[in-house]
């Protein structure tokens, strides 16, 4: 599990310091706290504000990405929620896997972060730029 969370915060973090720590507006990014996260759903079901745009990785702690987005797209509260997929497996399989789950946008890592931020504007409307 800890090496789970490492990887999540490599990944995770570059974002959160170039779009949530300088204006605080752009999103809220949950980061797992000594392995005692809530499965993903769990988050989506007790947040007060729902996401833009949801980042999931097929390899989660829990449950896995493609049973989460599976879950979100059954929801009426949020199954109309861009998704994309930022993953190691980037074999056909589990793209195909996640795109009859009903994802937005799939990305393989390391990804190419300029691309990832122009699938969140495409599927936001957002105008986030790199500085």
């Amino acid at each position: 599990l800890d090496g789970i969370i490492e990887k999540y915060e490599n990944v995770v973090r570059p974002m959160h310091l170039q779009f949530i720590e300088p204006s605080k507006r752009f999103a809220d990014i949950i980061i797992p706290q000594g392995g005692k996260n809530l499965v993903a759903i769990d988050l989506l079901n007790t947040t007060h504000r729902l996401p833009d745009v949801i980042l999931l990785d097929v390899e989660m702690p829990l449950k896995d990405g493609i049973e989460t987005l599976r879950e979100i797209r059954k929801s009426r509260r949020y199954s109309h929620l861009p998704v994309i997929m930022v993953t190691s497996r980037t074999g056909a399989k589990h793209r195909a896997l996640a795109q009859q789950a009903g994802c937005n946008g799939y990305m393989g890592k390391p990804f190419n972060f300029p691309l990832l931020i122009e699938q969140i504007n495409e599927l936001t409307g957002h105008n986030l730029q790199l500085s």
